[in-house]
């Protein structure tokens, strides 16, 4: 009942940020809309993989500026399974041709002197979920914060560091921060190459509901390189891979050993998820 009145309040406040958002807008400016696609050969979600055999991933984010300053946005992003088998993996099987994770976002965001800053609440809905061979997993909200500021500013030296905090306040109560860093280099005018690096911290509830063990500790550590094109005036395509790794010895351990990666019979299973991995992505984002 607890969680079943948490995702209704947390619907309404999605539905109330929409019609207040209506009313306060900056008549000035107008709303911005991105549209993003992406083929990734693998799904993964803070260090767990839960996908290995390739997936479809497009995203629709709007962002409303308001006559007080700052904006709000609404996000929502899809995972879309290609093929039944999602190989040795967190996600169960059977769902090629569908979505099994639905990520909606409603955020309120500004700019303070150099520090961008925002925060708001993710509903992360998995309609599989009910499937999962390591236990269950239900829909679930997280509230998070977010606060970057791009540092020695400039072509060749400028990194953009971004800390956020999550917590779960529905089915999991569980935390996890992460730091990363980000910096684009320009290759040519249409051309420039992305880097970026973050590290996550799980406590034993968020490690319990993403890796199947509650114990805490420094969790994925991830580095990704991409490059983007910009193929017209607001598209852009990008080539990029990615890696992660977990860092925490008992979460690493319990993840490459004893997590459940498919049931061979009524009484028999095969387990262990890869912790050290690599997957490429394909992309086009538009902003309109």
């Amino acid at each position: 009942m607890r969680a079943l009145n948490v995702r209704r309040s947390t619907r309404s406040l999605v539905w109330m940020a929409v019609l207040v958002s209506g009313c306060i807008s900056d008549p000035d400016s107008r709303p911005e809309v991105d549209l993003s696609l992406v083929l990734s050969s693998q799904h993964n979600r803070r260090g767990m993989i839960e996908n290995e055999r390739g997936v479809i991933q497009g995203q629709a984010k709007t962002r409303i500026p308001l006559r007080f300053g700052g904006s709000f946005r609404f996000t929502a992003w899809g995972n879309l399974d290609l093929t039944d088998d999602p190989g040795d993996a967190w996600r169960p099987a059977g769902h090629g041709g569908e979505l099994t994770q639905v990520d909606l976002t409603a955020a309120y965001g500004r700019t303070l002197g150099p520090v961008d800053l925002s925060g708001g609440v993710t509903s992360y809905v998995l309609p599989n979920g009910s499937e999962f061979l390591n236990g269950p997993r239900g829909t679930t909200s997280e509230i998070f914060m977010t606060a970057g500021s791009e540092l020695f500013e400039g072509e060749l030296y400028g990194l953009y560091p971004l800390v956020s905090a999550h917590y779960d306040i529905d089915e999991v109560g569980g935390l996890y921060l992460q730091g990363a860093v980000f910096k684009g280099v320009p290759i040519t005018e249409a051309l420039r190459l992305v880097l970026s690096v973050s590290l996550g911290y799980s406590d034993t509830n968020h490690s319990s509901w993403t890796y199947g063990v509650k114990e805490a500790g420094l969790s994925d550590l991830r580095g990704t390189i991409s490059l983007e094109y910009r193929v017209a005036e607001n598209t852009t395509v990008a080539l990029g891979v990615s890696a992660s790794t977990i860092l925490d010895n008992d979460i690493e351990a319990w993840i490459e050993s004893r997590a459940i990666v498919r049931r061979t019979s009524p009484v028999d299973v095969e387990r262990g998820i890869e912790t050290d991995t690599v997957w490429y992505t394909l992309g086009l984002h538009s902003r309109f």
